[in-house]
């Protein structure tokens, strides 16, 4: 399964290699908004994770690229600063999930099987 792990605002490497470590995903990592949304114009992916510290403009425009692009791309936010209002905001406007920082790997794997799953399921 193919992903998108883009973090614009820190370097998580760490974070998304957990993901290269299981063979059923292949996971780009990429921190800069041009590339990203490069990557996003030009390739499909099973899901996009989008990891943000504060949501300031870069990460506004990039999210609302995003939106543009995914169809039965799955998408999930991963922030430290996630209000209860914020997520709802964020599920209202396109994301499949959204996890607060830390979060357990294991977990997240799980959330992008199910919304793969999902997806998958309903084209």
């Amino acid at each position: 399964m193919k992903i998108l792990f883009i973090d614009i605002h820190t370097d998580s490497k760490d974070k998304s290699k957990i993901l290269n470590e299981d063979p059923i995903f292949s996971a780009n990592y990429v921190q800069d908004v041009a590339i990203a949304t490069e990557k996003i114009q030009l390739y499909e992916y099973d899901c996009i994770i989008f990891q943000y510290q504060q949501f300031d403009d870069k990460a506004k425009n990039l999210l609302k690229e995003i939106h543009k692009k995914i169809n039965d791309t799955g998408l999930v936010i991963l922030s430290e600063e996630l209000s209860v209002a914020d997520k709802v905001q964020l599920l209202n406007t396109g994301a499949d999930d959204c996890l607060s920082i830390p979060y357990d790997p294991e977990e997240l794997k799980a959330r992008i099987l199910a919304i793969i799953r999902r997806k998958k399921f309903n084209t």
